[in-house]
């Protein structure tokens, strides 16, 4: 068995900002799997037929490499999934549980009106600003997305009400797939329905998101049936990374080679977590990015054209190598030698053609400006917003001039 011992490390995401994977300890993108559902206690018929669905929830996350992201407490469907992670014979890489900061107690603390103990089997709390339950749903959404990255996210709910509800629109809205344990009561139980309850103008939203998506009601007795829909929206196995397995792969040239272009040093989306830099990221995106996404797709085709010379050049001399070895055995024989002046001679050409266009100083340049444009697009972010709107224009106006002189001048300087 695997349980942690000491309680979960704490995060607090002040003012609104987003929590960086990389404080949680998460270095790289993997699937993730929210758990969500009734805080409220319960009964012991329900809690034994839910565990064993927990615990397989908790064994497929760990042989699979999948994120758990939870509501934090120490309580009801949380509370039975603390038992399945303290029980499990192995973790899944991070449990994260996120939860409005006035509203949970850390360790050794009593809970007031209102409040709940924090989950010691996290890894992790993250604290958000709120004194209401559902203030987190925001930012769990926002974690999920930046744990996952480009691996995909679902919704795993056990009951569940009101918070629930809301937490179960937001994942929708994200495009994220649900699995509802039907048979753990309300919420659950309804998206195998109707969607009976409510009637107001939220809850035609959500009929409307749950009827576009894709919601699967799986029955809580049938462990196997939630392992392979789990398998089926989380379940691709992790990529071997190149630096492991792919290393001579990832240097080698790619025959039709279209590269895309660069995202932005920091996409507008996100700027709106950040409105004091708001105007500054909307700057240097008008007037920075062109350049340097433009910089960043030539040294990448650059870099392409001088690996197709090099891997050619390294052939061309092995197959003079081995032609040659063939001569000194087969002495009596005229064709290894005329291979061996073929190959010869058609590397010394491919060798003077490849120095003659300069791939390999054509990349380092273009790489080397692609680089500056992006010290200068955070430079700029960094700089203090103007006091006057005619000292915004003259700050505008110095960016402009920086990215041309950096176009035009020399690389390096």
């Amino acid at each position: 068995m695997v349980s942690r011992v000491g309680g979960p490390a704490e995060v607090r995401a002040r003012g609104g900002a987003s929590v960086s994977p990389s404080t949680l300890g998460v270095l790289t993108d993997m699937p993730v799997l929210v758990v969500a559902g009734t805080t409220a206690p319960i009964g012991d018929d329900l809690a034994v037929r839910l565990l064993p669905a927990l615990k397989a929830t908790v064994g497929f996350a760990a042989e699979r490499g999948v994120a758990l992201v939870t509501g934090g407490t120490d309580a009801g469907v949380f509370h039975l999934l603390g038992l399945a992670l303290s029980s499990a014979r192995a973790r899944p890489p991070i449990v994260v549980g996120v939860a409005p900061d006035a509203l949970v107690v850390g360790a050794g603390g009593s809970p007031g009106a209102g409040q709940a103990p924090v989950d010691p089997q996290l890894d992790v709390l993250v604290r958000v600003p709120g004194e209401a339950w559902g203030d987190e749903t925001l930012p769990l959404s926002r974690l999920v997305a930046d744990i996952a990255g480009a691996e995909p996210s679902a919704l795993l709910l056990a009951g569940g009400g009101e918070v629930s509800r809301s937490d179960l629109r937001e994942h929708l809205a994200q495009g994220r797939p649900v699995v509802a344990l039907d048979g753990t009561g309300r919420l659950a139980d309804s998206l195998a329905g109707d969607m009976t309850g409510g009637g107001d103008e939220h809850d035609d939203d959500l009929r409307a998101l749950v009827a576009a998506g894709e919601v699967t009601s799986v029955p809580l007795d049938d462990v196997r049936a939630l392992h392979r829909h789990l398998r089926r929206m989380l379940g691709r196995r992790a990529r071997p990374r190149p630096a492991a397995t792919g290393g001579v792969r990832a240097v080698l040239p790619k025959p039709r080679f279209r590269p895309a272009k660069p995202p932005a040093p920091v996409p507008t989306a996100r700027a709106a977590e950040f409105p004091l830099i708001q105007g500054r990221v909307a700057e240097a995106e008008r007037l920075v990015y062109p350049a340097f996404a433009e910089c960043d797709l030539r040294a990448r085709k650059e870099q392409n054209r001088n690996r197709w010379y090099s891997l050619l050049a390294i052939l061309g001399a092995l197959g003079t190598t081995a032609a040659s070895a063939a001569q000194v055995w087969l002495s009596s024989s005229v064709w290894p030698g005329v291979v061996v002046a073929t190959l010869g001679g058609g590397t010394s050409v491919l060798t003077s053609v490849a120095r003659r266009q300069g791939t390999l100083s054509n990349y380092l340049d273009a790489r080397t400006r692609a680089e500056r444009l992006r010290s200068l697009y955070f430079v700029h972010l960094a700089r203090p917003p103007a006091p006057t709107v005619a000292g915004a224009h003259l700050d505008t106006d110095d960016l402009e001039k920086r990215v041309k002189q950096i176009m035009s001048g020399p690389a390096s300087a």
